[in-house]
């Protein structure tokens, strides 16, 4: 449940005001019970000095009238004077019986009363005890069996001469002892008893429990017989108990003992107590409507009106009157902060709309700034991406008039190698016809024509290889060339991949597909660059072997004119023939050797224009992809400034 301001101010004041008076009423009912008790106290204390005085001198004057007629007895002894001296008024209006027995077994008494035949006072226990205790004793009270009555003996030994001639008491009603006993005034709040130090109870109001014990009087809470009160009075219960021992008691401890009703004898602080909290009641409930009403005024009436004013505020109503603003109180200053609240309301308002112009006005901006890099990205991206095309077509272009120059070659190094092979049978059969020579000279004219004919076809075979060579190299060159333009566009490739991923990086999160279209760009024209190296590199070999074989051919021509010129002396000069056909098998195999290096040579063009050949389809193979991608590019490219444009 939720409480107000009001209710709650109200709690709080019933709070403090009631923890007051429970405060006050708990301090004041302290000091009225110490006060109740002190007083308590000192009554009893005094009442039970005065009861116990009481007692003690009236047992006391009962002990002199014994021990006076003992002194006399001892006196005069003789029957006649023991018989007028038992009987005197005194003793009579005391005692219910005075006597004395003597030493002998006589038993002398007043008023006189039949006794059994064989009674000796000697047996009696009043009589032993006061010779043993050699001085004045008291009974116990006991039930008299003549009469009924509840009595007392006071005895006394008789002494003459030293010597014990007998015993005197005295039987002490002790009725009169309870009316005194009953008559103690405790201002009705308990009632006097007399018990012994064994707990028996001598006296109380309730004949009924004469000479029964403590317990059955108080079955309850039995107190202890003993002197105090300051423990009793402390205590828990019904009732409060205290004792005072009865001095000068010859032989025996008695005690007063006071019952007090506790709820009596704290009446007083009861009373006080609900008169208390009917005053707390009453002040409180008058408190509390005395301060209701000036928390509703001075309180809950602003604020209520306050927090209408707030909420028509918070509703949007910014032209309602703030209450209180004149008040120089808590009041004055929450209305104070509900016109700041009011102003920076309308303030607020003001601002919004602002913001929502400017809003607008920023989004158009975006807008309009949105379309022009759109309009700039298409311009340069979709150029890279044309001339990317473009360059795409040229590398195809290229790498098909590579791949038929490759072709060429191998066509070419194929009869190249056709007419080494035919330069190298001719020098087999030049060296076949050395040997012939060695071994016939007589047939020397017939193989010297045959030879000059050999030299002659071996010089036409070595002019069409020396030719063929040229032409190689020539294509070599060619090749060189266009290796050079491939090498050109893939660096003007990469260069455009460059520019590409720039712009894609500058394009953000949408230029990323573009982006990896550019690095596989790139990656191609890297690829081609390597290619086209290897490429280089192969034709400046197939340039150096060229330029060897046409060196080596120039060797066999000269070999060969050598030979003709052998051939022309061989019939001036036959005693030289030996010599001669040494030069001519040293020359062959000059020229086997140089053959060889031809058939390699051309071997080793027919690799590397094969290799032209593949890498030639390779480039082509990536142009194609390259268009590909680069079709790809401009249509994400298109897609990417749409969306940009639509947003």
């Amino acid at each position: 449940m939720s409480l107000n301001i009001g209710s709650r101010i109200l709690l709080a004041a019933a709070l403090i005001v009631v923890t007051t008076f429970v405060a006050f009423i708990l301090y004041f009912d302290l000091q009225q019970r110490s006060a109740i008790q002190d007083s308590l106290q000192s009554k009893l204390i005094e009442t039970g000095s005065l009861a116990t005085t009481g007692i003690a001198n009236w047992i006391e004057g009962r002990k002199l009238l014994v021990e006076s007629l003992g002194q006399n007895i001892a006196r005069k002894n003789d029957s006649d004077s023991v018989k007028d001296l038992v009987s005197r008024p005194a003793l009579a209006n005391t005692f219910m019986f005075s006597y004395f027995g003597s030493a002998s077994g006589e038993m002398l008494m007043f008023p006189p009363d039949e006794l059994p035949a064989d009674y000796d006072p000697r047996k009696r226990p009043w009589y032993s005890d006061a010779v043993t205790a050699g001085g004045s004793t008291l009974t116990e009270p006991y039930t008299d069996a003549s009469t009924g009555k509840l009595i007392v003996t006071a005895t006394t030994p008789v002494s003459s001469d030293g010597k014990i001639v007998g015993v005197v008491g005295g039987d002490i009603d002790i009725t009169t002892l309870g009316e005194l006993v009953r008559s103690v005034d405790l201002g009705g709040i308990g009632y006097g008893f007399l018990v012994n130090d064994q707990g028996t109870i001598l006296i109380h109001p309730d004949t009924n429990l004469t000479l029964k014990p403590i317990a059955e009087a108080f079955p309850e809470s039995t107190p202890t017989v003993q002197e105090g009160i300051d423990d009793v009075l402390n205590g828990s219960g019904d009732q409060i108990f205290t004792f005072f021992k009865v001095e000068g008691l010859p032989a025996v401890s008695w005690y007063l003992g006071f019952a007090i009703d506790r709820d009596l004898a704290y009446l007083s602080l009861t009373n006080f107590r609900q008169t208390s909290v009917i005053t707390a009641i009453i002040a409180v409930l008058a408190i509390m409507g005395l301060l209701g009403i000036l928390v509703r005024q001075w309180v809950s009436r602003p604020v209520l009106s306050m927090t209408d004013a707030m909420t028509r505020l918070a509703n949007g109503d910014r032209s309602v009157e703030v209450p209180g603003t004149e008040l120089k109180d808590e009041i004055g200053s929450m209305a104070a902060a509900v016109v700041v609240f009011k102003d920076n309301a309308i303030e607020m308002e003001r601002l919004a709309e602002e913001n929502e112009a400017a809003t607008k006005r920023l989004a158009e901006e975006r807008r309009r700034a949105l379309n022009q890099m759109a309009d700039n990205f298409e311009k340069n991206v979709l150029s890279i991406v044309e001339t990317v095309a473009h360059a795409s077509e040229q590398t195809q272009h290229v790498a098909k008039q590579l791949t038929a120059s490759a072709e060429e070659s191998n066509a070419r190094a194929a009869a190249v190698s056709k007419a080494a092979a035919e330069t190298t049978e001719s020098v087999q059969t030049v060296a076949s016809a050395t040997e012939e020579l060695s071994a016939a000279i007589r047939e020397i004219a017939a193989q010297v024509t045959q030879s000059i004919q050999v030299a002659s076809m071996a010089v036409d075979g070595v002019n069409n290889t020396s030719q063929t060579i040229t032409e190689l190299a020539d294509a070599a060159e060619r090749i060189g060339k266009v290796v050079g333009l491939i090498q050109d566009i893939a660096g003007q490739t990469n260069l455009l991949a460059l520019n590409a991923t720039i712009e894609a990086a500058r394009a953000g999160d949408a230029g990323k597909g573009f982006a990896v279209v550019a690095g596989e760009v790139k990656s191609l024209a890297n690829q081609t660059d390597k290619a086209t190296g290897d490429i280089q590199t192969q034709v400046h070999g197939i340039q150096s072997s060229s330029t060897r074989s046409v060196t080596e051919i120039g060797d066999i021509t000269t070999t060969i004119e050598r030979i003709n010129e052998f051939c022309n002396a061989i019939a001036a000069a036959v005693e030289q023939q030996g010599a001669a056909t040494q030069e001519i098998a040293d020359s062959v195999q000059r020229a086997a050797s140089g053959t060889q290096d031809v058939s390699r040579n051309v071997s080793a063009v027919s690799d590397a224009s094969t290799m032209v050949s593949d890498e030639a389809r390779a480039l082509l193979q990536s142009s194609n992809e390259m268009q590909a991608l680069a079709g790809k590019l401009r249509q994400e490219v298109i897609g990417f400034l749409k969306t940009v444009r639509d947003n």
